[in-house]
């Protein structure tokens, strides 16, 4: 079920992506157009502080990394879109 669910999530995206490029490259005249996309890692490290313990708790260990996403459109200086 979780496999289905992440085919599914990655389609969405996907999509959402090609309608956004899509739309941007409708409205594209002359000039300049960019696309960068990017991806950190943010996992917090062992015995990072966890929130609401009564007292201090640190994390033990990873389950799965945590990365932050991001793709970014730009057609010229003034008109950007994000992902």
């Amino acid at each position: 079920m979780k496999g289905l669910f992440q085919v599914r999530r990655i389609r969405f995206m996907f999509t959402r992506l090609l309608f956004g490029l899509l739309f941007l490259s409708i409205h594209a005249q002359a000039g300049d157009f960019r696309v960068g996309a990017a991806r950190v890692d943010i996992t917090p490290k062992d015995g990072t502080p966890l929130g609401g313990f009564y007292r201090f708790r640190g994390s033990a260990g990873v389950l799965d990394p945590l990365f932050a996403k991001t793709i970014v459109v730009e057609k010229t200086a003034c008109t950007r879109g994000s992902w």
